[in-house]
């Protein structure tokens, strides 16, 4: 017993090495993705445990579950993409980056104050990526969240019906995991707030600061290169990317969490 408590906090390396094998096995990931998955997820364990590790995992799995559904029901959706195929390295810090930092506060507040924000930073990228993939699962209608004009399904910023209920459903996922995970019912609520207002965040800033681009056939993409040939920054900035977007989404309602908690 006591040599389990001794190695406990270090099997979250064994185990994120695990999973991220079989990803790598099924070509969701490449190998700069599973050198960050061991490190992060080694890392997540190490000051969580297993309630850090139940949403982590449930993100990873039910993304990967939609996202092959959606590819095979709508593969269009992904022809603006300027990364498709395996999640990358820089995928995956996007998304892992500040939950994690969010645990590393272990040492400086009470872990009852961490956990909502933990919980809140995955469930911000589980909305955004419910969002997207129940959104896009089939042909629809899609649109700029602030000003409501129609905008091409699978370019960032845009939102459908059926992605704000896929995000409100990420959110409300998300708290009930928390409440079963952490038994508390404590900042719930806020919880699922925060997830899902991280999830239109996302949105807005793909929608508006976002790089895109004229491709030489003529329509909108977030891809540098378009049928072998450079394409013209149109909107945003170029050093806008969506795994940068992806990171502002969580970095500005879990800085204004933390800063209401200090009031």
């Amino acid at each position: 017993m006591e040599l389990f408590s001794s190695l406990y906090p270090w099997l979250g390396l064994p185990f994120s090495l695990g999973i991220g094998t079989y990803a790598l096995s099924k070509k969701s990931i490449d190998l700069s993705a599973l050198a960050v998955m061991i490190l992060f997820g080694g890392l997540i364990h190490f000051w969580g445990g297993w309630q850090a590790d139940v949403p982590m995992l449930l993100f990873f799995f039910l993304g990967s579950i939609l996202s092959k559904i959606k590819m095979k029901l709508n593969p269009d959706s992904e022809r603006f993409n300027a990364r498709s195929g395996p999640r990358k390295g820089i995928q995956v810090i996007a998304n892992a980056l500040i939950p994690t930092l969010c645990l590393a506060l272990v040492y400086f507040l009470p872990i009852e104050k961490i956990w909502p924000a933990y919980f809140s930073a995955i469930g911000i990228h589980l909305s955004d990526t419910m969002a997207t993939e129940i959104g896009t699962l089939k042909k629809r209608r899609t649109f700029h969240l602030l000003s409501g004009k129609p905008i091409p399904q699978g370019l960032s910023g845009g939102v459908s019906l059926a992605g704000i209920w896929g995000a409100l459903l990420g959110a409300c996922l998300m708290g009930l995991l928390y409440f079963i995970c952490i038994g508390s019912t404590h900042l719930l609520f806020t919880v699922i707030l925060i997830s899902f207002l991280g999830s239109l965040i996302d949105s807005v800033l793909g929608d508006t600061f976002q790089a895109k681009y004229h491709c030489p056939k003529g329509h909108i993409t977030e891809k540098t290169f378009c049928h072998g040939q450079a394409t013209i920054l149109s909107a945003g900035f170029s050093w806008m990317d969506n795994d940068l977007v992806n990171l502002l989404s969580a970095v500005i309602p879990i800085s204004l969490y933390f800063i209401f908690l200090q009031w």
